[in-house]
């Protein structure tokens, strides 16, 4: 029998909060994840336990001594994607809420939030201005533009959801993280 289980999920870069409560409802379901590559996540199946997955966001290696700091709280961290550090705790070690948190404080999670925005979601908005708009806006012109519109609609739809979608986002964890 198969030890390891692959689910595909997308998230956007925002979505984290959403991809960690993801995680944890699959290991309860009896899935621990090992790694993540493009949307795919690969699962090793296991006994069903309520664990808490936390991600991190940050395009600098993990240091050696933030890591054995995390450890000594409990977390274990065991995969990056995409500049995404995968970490988690099983819930019964965590005593209280700020146990069962990565950051201490809203400032640095905020502090987080606009890592994600300034290092990922501004070469989105560089793309969609320096080439989607303007290959859409040429796709009416030349030889085979049918299907280089129907491409660049496409491609102009998708990045426009995108960048809404991130930016709605980025403006509800803002305000949650700046009231508590």
């Amino acid at each position: 029998m198969e030890n390891t289980v692959k689910k595909f999920k997308w998230f956007t870069i925002t979505d984290y909060e959403e991809e960690e409560q993801w995680l944890r409802k699959q290991h309860k379901n009896g899935l621990k994840l090992k790694s993540v590559r493009f949307c795919v996540f690969t699962f090793e199946k296991c006994e069903p336990e309520d664990v808490i997955y936390r991600l991190e966001y940050d395009p600098n290696p993990l240091a050696p001594d933030y890591e054995q700091m995390l450890k000594d709280y409990g977390w274990e961290y065991f995969a990056e994607y995409n500049r995404f550090k995968y970490f988690r705790k099983p819930a019964s070690e965590a005593q209280n809420e700020k146990e069962a948190e990565l950051f201490s404080d809203n400032e640095s999670r905020l502090a987080m939030l606009s890592k994600v925005t300034t290092t990922r979601l501004a070469p989105i908005i560089v793309i969609f201005l320096t080439c989607v708009i303007p290959g859409f806006r040429n796709a009416f012109t030349g030889t085979g533009r049918i299907a280089m519109l129907s491409i660049y609609t496409l491609l102009l739809v998708l990045y426009l959801w995108i960048l809404i979608h991130c930016a709605i986002k980025i403006t509800k964890l803002k305000k949650k993280y700046q009231k508590n």
